[in-house]
């Protein structure tokens, strides 16, 4: 018995010899480690970020259209087991997730786990994979939780702001765009990216499309001379009753080209992923070119429906979607249940033109686009020398191509009236190509047989002599009339008009020049036109 207590006594003292070495050495090495002496161990845990944004760029390339924002973006935080004098001994397990996880999520999962070796360690600089998960409801700022689950359980919160390059998100958005176009910097974040994209529907007049829409910071951003309470009632307030001298503004076009002397052109990309902005207001008296853009340079916008929008100009030139577009691809836009409209009211020393989506267009193509728009050009006396072109997707085009496009809007001028185009191909080339009429196109004149109440078609109110209008129909539910040169297809031709369809039994002109395909012609009527 003594001889097993000898060695008991004798193996105890043993481990305890070796439990102080290891001690002694352990404290020596991380003494050694953090060159100082260490004054405790209690347990340790944080985590810091590197960045304070992290921004979605793009990486699409120029074809690229349906897809062109970055949704998965890589960045670092740090996690710490030591300050450099209190380090946990033991190994500590954390835990990294991400408390918007309805809008962000990590491209490995939902959570992200681990483990950091005791003693005093450098800390661990961890890379991160975020993912936007739903573009459609946006979130400027992005938190991630990182947790010590064991030894002891603490949290620490990070908070990043995003900022997605190009994302179309909130009316701000659209705002910035426009003051970025034109040079200025009353911007939240300059967004200096040529591709944009929407990523829901956005409504001027719901608070909720805004980031805020009580903001006051931008003052009379659209330069009406009126400063609005907020941004809402800047975007959508209109004026009515004794002593207003003008309604207010709304939006500020994006792109602007005032006969050359002020010009902020956009010439970039603009997809509207296929979603709706509505209650666009645009009220600019005496203001060429205006529409949701004023004024592009070969620009690429697709995908777009605008509703309820309210459009109006004096003396110039007013569109939609446009007001005035020099080359580029416009296409699969829809204009619903708004109002475009050009009136002089001052002289009648100009031209006015009204387009349901553009205004003028000088080269490049317009396809797939529909108008419901109630489209208006009017003068303050019937007898002038000057037109009011009106169409339903275009007032004027020369060098461009209309194709695919209907028209179920009533369209009203004052000469050169189209349901699709109203002045067409003048001094340049046009081809407008399988396009459908379906609204009511006639003029506001009501007794001139020299000018105006002129040149009033189905599809085009003047094809010039190079312009080409193929494979277009006017259907039955459409009227169309004026005060001479009136048709079914063309109200005065000088082109070609072939492979086309007249339906309507509804076309008169009180002076006479009224056919079914064309009311005037001077150009080619080849085969393939059939009235029905």
């Amino acid at each position: 018995m003594k001889k097993i207590k000898k060695i008991v006594a004798i193996t105890l003292a043993i481990l305890f010899i070796f439990t102080i070495s290891n001690v002694i050495y352990a404290k020596y090495r991380i003494t050694k480690e953090l060159a100082f002496t260490v004054t405790s161990s209690k347990f340790y845990f944080d985590a810091t970020k590197s960045i304070d944004t992290i921004v979605f760029s793009r990486t699409a390339n120029a074809n690229d259209h349906e897809d062109i924002l970055t949704t998965l973006k890589s960045f670092n935080i740090v996690i710490k087991n030591n300050d450099g004098t209190n380090f946990n001994a033991f190994d500590v397990n954390y835990e990294v997730s991400i408390v918007d996880n309805d809008k962000f999520t990590f491209e490995e999962g939902d959570k992200i786990t681990g483990t950091i070796s005791g003693g005093a360690k450098k800390d661990l600089n961890l890379t991160l994979n975020l993912k936007i998960k739903n573009l459609e409801n946006p979130k400027k700022t992005v938190r991630i939780l990182v947790t010590s689950t064991s030894p002891y359980k603490k949290s620490i919160e990070l908070q990043f702001n995003v900022q997605q390059d190009g994302a179309i998100q909130t009316i701000e958005d659209l705002l910035d765009l426009s003051l970025s176009v034109r040079g200025l910097g009353k911007t939240r974040v300059v967004v200096t990216s040529e591709r944009f994209k929407m990523t829901r529907d956005l409504d001027f007049k719901d608070p909720n499309s805004y980031d805020d829409a009580y903001r006051q910071d931008y003052g009379d951003v659209n330069g009406d001379e009126i400063t609005e309470d907020d941004l809402l009632d800047e975007m959508t307030k209109h004026y009515e009753g004794a002593g207003v001298t003008h309604p207010g503004a709304g939006f500020l076009p994006i792109g602007i080209n005032d006969a050359g002397s002020t010009v902020y052109e956009f010439a970039g990309t603009f997809n509207g992923g296929n979603h709706t902005l509505s209650n666009l207001r645009l009220h600019k008296a005496k203001q060429t070119n205006i529409g949701l853009f004023g004024y592009t340079h070969n620009a690429d916008i697709r995908n777009l429906i605008i509703k309820n929008g309210d459009v109006y100009n004096e003396n110039q030139t007013a569109g939609m979607l446009i007001g005035k577009a020099e080359g580029g691809i416009i296409s699969n836009v829809t204009v619903e249940g708004t109002s475009v409209t050009s009136v002089d009211t001052i002289h009648t020393t100009q031209d006015t033109y009204a387009g349901g989506v553009i205004g003028v267009i000088e080269g490049g193509t317009i396809s797939n686009c529909i108008n419901y728009a109630t489209v208006l050009t009017r003068f303050s006396g019937e007898a002038t020398q000057y037109s009011g072109p009106a169409g339903g997707i275009v007032a004027w085009m020369k060098d461009a191509t209309i194709e695919n496009c209907v028209n179920y809007g009533s369209v009203t001028g004052q000469k050169f009236i189209g349901g699709i185009a109203g002045f067409a191909a003048i001094n340049g080339d046009g081809t407008v190509m399988g396009c459908e009429n379906h609204g009511n196109v006639g003029t506001y004149i009501t007794n001139n047989s020299t000018g105006p109440g002129q040149s009033v078609g189905g599809i085009c109110g003047y094809n010039g002599p190079t312009g080409v209008v193929d494979d277009c129909t006017n259907y039955a539910d459409a009227s169309i009339s004026g005060m001479s040169n009136i048709g079914g297809i063309v109200g005065r031709n000088l082109g070609t008009i072939k492979n086309c369809d007249n339906y309507s039994k509804n076309i008169t002109g009180i002076y006479g020049n009224v056919g079914p395909i064309a009311g005037q012609n001077s150009g080619n009527i080849s085969q393939g036109n059939v009235n029905h």
